[in-house]
């Protein structure tokens, strides 16, 4: 989620002219027909009373982008992660491939930029815990034209997992459907872009048990040019209810779940 919120900002929103307004259909057809985006992230948990509560992690992508036609463009996505705490444990993140469409003018109001992608069970700990397979997603995304420093967007997704059993290696269940609604709400000062993320997940698993969870996020962006960005943000996300499945869990901090991290993000052309 918070590598996500990087290359969200970077991709699809631009301050031009004090209007913060999302230009996702222009930059795609400015763009060459191969791109390619560089991305860091690290991020620490903030609860670390002993050693084994510590975590912290390190990750790299690289997302290579190759436009099919005027009006489609593939997209592709790989990277590393390494555990900077514990066991120290490196691996490959889950890879994947799709296609997107240029945004759709929605009444004139809104674009709507649909992707379809696939992901490859490329991290070795969800493919062999977890017997991932792979997994298909639907994604689509409103951005609303304020034409003002005031950004909006919303969107939902749907994804399919394929696992080789329902049950992981540590017991528990494996979920085998999802969909999510999520929406974003910010606003550009000059080169600098604060935004607050908020998504509701329900997810299924293979014996049809319903799960429920929510993810926020907070972040302060800084865009110098079209090639680079740079973020620092907060999130915190979990289960909706709390382990009695009476008491909501949601909150904007917890001292026991959120996380703080820092991006940096890479255009290559």
């Amino acid at each position: 989620m918070r590598q996500f919120g990087v290359v969200f900002l970077f991709c699809f929103l631009w301050s031009l002219n004090g209007q913060a307004q999302t230009l996702s259909e222009t930059l795609l057809r400015e763009s060459p027909k191969l791109s390619i985006n560089l991305g860091y992230n690290y991020e620490t948990n903030l609860q670390k009373s002993t050693t084994y509560q510590n975590s912290q992690s390190s990750a790299f992508q690289i997302s290579p982008r190759y436009r099919l036609t005027d009006e489609y463009t593939l997209i592709a996505q790989t990277g590393f992660s390494q555990s900077l705490s514990r066991e120290r444990r490196s691996d490959m993140i889950n890879s994947s491939v799709g296609v997107t469409r240029n945004p759709i003018s929605i009444l004139d109001v809104a674009d709507l930029r649909p992707t379809l992608s696939l992901t490859l069970p490329t991290n070795s700990m969800q493919r062999q815990d977890d017997s991932l397979r792979g997994a298909a997603t639907l994604t689509g995304i409103a951005y609303f034209r304020t034409f003002s420093r005031w950004i909006f967007a919303v969107g939902s997704q749907a994804r399919i997992n394929n696992h080789q059993f329902s049950i992981s290696a540590i017991n528990g269940a494996n979920l085998q459907t999802q969909v999510a609604a999520f929406g974003t709400v910010g606003y550009t000062l000059g080169k600098f872009q604060l935004v607050a993320r908020g998504s509701q997940r329900t997810a299924w698993s293979y014996r049809g048990k319903r799960y429920g969870f929510f993810g926020l996020d907070q972040s302060i962006t800084y865009i110098p040019n079209r090639k680079m960005a740079f973020s620092i943000g907060h999130s915190n996300q979990g289960n909706i209810l709390a382990r009695d499945g009476l008491r909501s869990n949601v909150a904007l901090f917890n001292s026991r779940t959120s996380v703080v991290y820092l991006g940096a993000l890479y255009n290559y052309q």
